[in-house]
């Protein structure tokens, strides 16, 4: 192979790999991946509360939702129904 065909195999395999680690990053965000409740749950108290999920933007949003008893907080089982 001459220089320019080694070059041109290496352009597509290096943007073969950064379309590929581009799908996996949108498949993980289209198929709501979450973050462990233990990760979460930075205090370790049992139960996630609005300060907890504030860097995680579609939890947040559900919050309310998911508080079934409305005490501010999730517990594991309220924070398993998210989807």
């Amino acid at each position: 192979m001459n220089k320019m065909s080694v070059a041109a195999l290496a352009l597509v395999v290096a943007c073969g790999t950064a379309m590929a680690a581009e799908s996996t990053s949108t498949t993980s965000t289209t198929t709501h991946k979450h973050a462990t409740f233990e990760s979460l749950d930075k205090n370790k108290d049992g139960f996630l509360d609005s300060k907890e999920v504030q860097s995680h933007s579609s939890l947040k949003k559900a919050f309310a939702g998911l508080d079934t008893n409305k005490d501010g907080k999730l517990s594991k089982d309220e924070y398993s129904k998210w989807q």
